[in-house]
């Protein structure tokens, strides 16, 4: 008889330790338009569901023909217990961000890690993709289980500079205003 309860207390513990768990990691706006020659940021929100997390990581990868980092600034109310943050600029398309003993970040989604600025260099259309960064590891909960990550991308897309309205009506000005000299010339 006392095989039983013993049993069910050590299958509700496996199953309870071996439940998956979700990280989701967004970034704000999904999608954005923007100008070549400009600049845009992108906020890197976090939803830590159920699962309270201690530490994790983001690998930002993006094309460089069409986009230049330019910064990566932490948010002031993630906060963590030691200061371990750190951004590594991999390559000119690769920038990686790891974060461990988070304080008082608990769970629920919403988190706002921090904020990545690119310069828009050519017109295009690309991405900003996201994962688990190789260089700073997995994301773990407060027993150091390892948790599942998934990652919602960005999409952007980049047009050419537009000329100016008052560079054409300049133009046709100028042309008007020769029109009416000829006429008086001759």
């Amino acid at each position: 008889m006392t095989k039983m309860p013993i049993r069910a207390i050590l299958s509700a513990a496996l199953l309870a330790a071996s439940s998956a768990q979700a990280v989701t990691i967004s970034l704000d706006p999904a999608s954005t338009t923007t100008v070549a020659g400009s600049n845009f940021s992108l906020n890197v929100l976090a939803d830590f569901s159920s699962t309270e997390i201690i530490t994790g990581s983001v690998e930002f990868s993006f094309d460089s023909s069409l986009l230049g980092y330019t910064d990566f600034s932490w948010n002031s109310d993630f906060k963590t217990l030691f200061p371990y943050t750190e951004l590594i600029i991999e390559s000119s398309e690769v920038v990686s961000i790891g974060f461990g003993a988070l304080s008082g970040f608990g769970t629920g989604d919403g988190h706002t890690i921090g904020t990545i600025s690119f310069d828009a260099l050519a017109p295009g259309s690309t991405s900003v993709a996201m994962a688990t960064s190789s260089l700073h590891g997995d994301y773990e909960d407060s027993s150091y289980n390892v948790v599942n990550a998934s990652f919602n991308d960005a999409s952007v897309d980049l047009s050419a500079v537009p000329v100016p309205a008052a560079v054409w009506l300049f133009g046709s000005g100028l042309i008007g205003l020769a029109g009416i000299a000829r006429r008086r010339s001759a």
